[in-house]
């Protein structure tokens, strides 16, 4: 009897499996970086609230992920910056007043972006006050760097974290 269950339970996963969509490469047109996004999130350029004049949002397809998880993620180009000038700009992410900076991860040969998360509280459109945690990185190329802000809400980050940083961690710069 266990090795029917054992049998019926992997096939049940292999049709999950089969069944989920895979995510796919987003390729921005007007940026040209690309990141792999799950199924029927949108891509919306410049958005109102957006941290630069360049930002592209992803975002998910149910409202409720947009509205009660706050689930979104900006890319923006920078401007170069030297080595000393990007170490005290990473050094800055997270260090507001009401951030709490849960963990920093440098780049690697491997991983060439700089990770932070970070908690950090502000009033909404409404009034209330939220708070999100964030997963930033900063990524440095030649002519460029380019920013990677993944957020949620803090009450429901854990459930979108994987997500997030399978996005976060697939974002591919433009090729020069």
């Amino acid at each position: 009897m266990n090795r029917r269950l054992a049998y019926a339970a992997l096939l049940g996963l292999g049709l999950l499996g089969w069944a989920a969509p895979a995510a796919a490469r987003y390729q921005d047109p007007i940026l040209r970086f690309s990141l792999e996004l799950p199924p029927g999130w949108t891509a919306r350029a410049r958005p109102p609230g957006a941290p630069a004049d360049n930002t592209v949002r992803l975002r998910p397809p149910r409202r409720t992920d947009r509205d009660r998880g706050q689930v979104r993620v900006d890319v923006w180009p920078g401007p170069v910056l030297k080595p000393a000038a990007l170490a005290r700009h990473l050094a800055d992410i997270g260090s507001d007043d009401d951030a709490a900076v849960l963990a920093r991860r440098p780049a690697s040969p491997r991983q060439p972006i700089h990770w932070t998360e970070y908690r950090i509280g502000m009033y909404g459109a409404d009034g209330e006050w939220r708070i999100e945690r964030r997963l930033e990185g900063v990524q440095a190329v030649p002519g460029q760097t380019w920013h990677i802000r993944c957020t949620a809400a803090e009450s429901e980050f854990r459930h979108y974290r994987y997500l997030l940083e399978g996005i976060c961690l697939s974002f591919v710069p433009p090729k020069r």
